[in-house]
């Protein structure tokens, strides 16, 4: 392999939370919970998730049952399950809800369980809706509890020499796996820690680029190829957006890469195809747990699709949790949260 070679990528040190987007107070520092009420729900609206999310907290401070409510509705939408539950549990504990109320709220709380994974808390929580009020699709959901929803998108599909090998042999495996003649492998984005980096595989044919890990070892391991292939555009061009590396539980750090791939038109100007984020696992037993879609182009005819993520593998259980800042209408359906450890 050759020398590390210095790379720029956007500033990963900055924060991926939620309270960037707070709104102001209203004039002499009220505010008024009925308008950010108003507010959250058009935010809700434009699948403006981290607004809408930051506007019903100001709207819920003072406990007010429908802004909780909305909240609680709003989070899951997002996929934060924490926010959810926090909001549902608050319905459901103020004396004064009604049994609708509390049905939807144990409704949401269910929602929140299923995100972060916990089946049986899930279940609990829709029967106790139904026991309130009886509700079709609420039965429907507790009826395919466990056996035909999906937690989330599936991990990214295994790539090449993804198993431990001396640093010394991984290119000439890559090569070989890849039937690349006179390849040679340019290591870039080593210097954002979470013991992984990129390895770009130089060939005239093509240049892959992949994320590659460490081991305490000191063997190297492939986690993932960075950029989504397209067989109808094979020259794509690979750029590296983001580079984030978290801390999670155990001493096992989470890495997030946002990679682009573009196209080049007669001119020569690069048009955006799509971007996609993968998040890995380092550390002792590295491995990937999903690729998220952050731009593609859907439907026909096509349109551009935006997605912005929130990630946090802060919690103690082992748990990173994803959630949708702006993006699609039900981004709960790609996210979920992933067991670490």
């Amino acid at each position: 392999m050759s020398a590390p070679l210095d790379a720029t990528v956007p500033d990963a040190s900055a924060s991926d939370g939620l309270d960037d987007a707070t709104p102001a107070p209203d004039d002499a520092g009220v505010v008024d919970p009925a308008a950010r009420l108003v507010e959250g729900r058009a935010f809700s609206q434009k699948q403006q998730w981290a607004k809408a999310i930051a506007a019903l907290e100001l709207a819920a401070a003072g406990g007010d049952v429908a802004a909780l409510a909305e909240l609680a509705f709003t989070a899951t939408l997002a996929g934060d399950d924490r926010r959810a539950a926090r909001a549902a549990q608050a319905v459901i504990d103020d004396p004064a809800t009604d049994p609708p109320a509390r049905a939807t709220a144990y409704y949401h709380l269910g929602r929140a369980a299923e995100l972060r994974g916990d089946l049986p808390a899930a279940r609990a929580a829709y029967e106790q809706s139904v026991a309130l009020r009886a509700s079709t699709p609420v039965s429907a959901r507790l009826a395919d509890l466990g056996t035909t929803r999906r937690r989330g998108p599936p991990p990214p599909p295994s790539p090449p020499c993804n198993r431990p090998q001396p640093a010394v042999e991984l290119c000439g495996c890559l090569g070989t796996a890849l039937t690349l003649e006179g390849a040679r492998c340019v290591i870039s984005h080593n210097k954002h820690g979470g013991g992984a980096y990129a390895v770009t595989v130089v060939a005239r044919e093509q240049a892959p680029t992949f994320l590659v890990t460490k081991l305490p070892t000191g063997q190297l391991q492939v986690l993932a190829r960075l950029g989504v292939t397209s067989s109808s555009v094979p020259d794509a061009e690979l750029t590296i957006t983001r580079w984030n590396v978290l801390d999670g539980p155990a001493g096992a750090p989470l890495i997030r890469v946002d990679a682009r791939m573009d196209q080049r038109d007669a001119a020569g100007k690069a048009r955006p195809l799509r971007e996609d984020a993968v998040l890995c696992v380092a550390g002792a037993a590295p491995r990937c747990l999903a690729t998220l879609p952050l731009m593609e182009k859907v439907g026909t005819p096509s349109t551009v699709r935006h997605l912005a993520l929130a990630i946090d593998a802060s919690d103690d259980t082992g748990v990173v949790h994803v959630t949708v800042t702006d993006g699609p209408g039900n981004p709960a359906t790609l996210l979920g949260s992933h067991q670490l450890w």
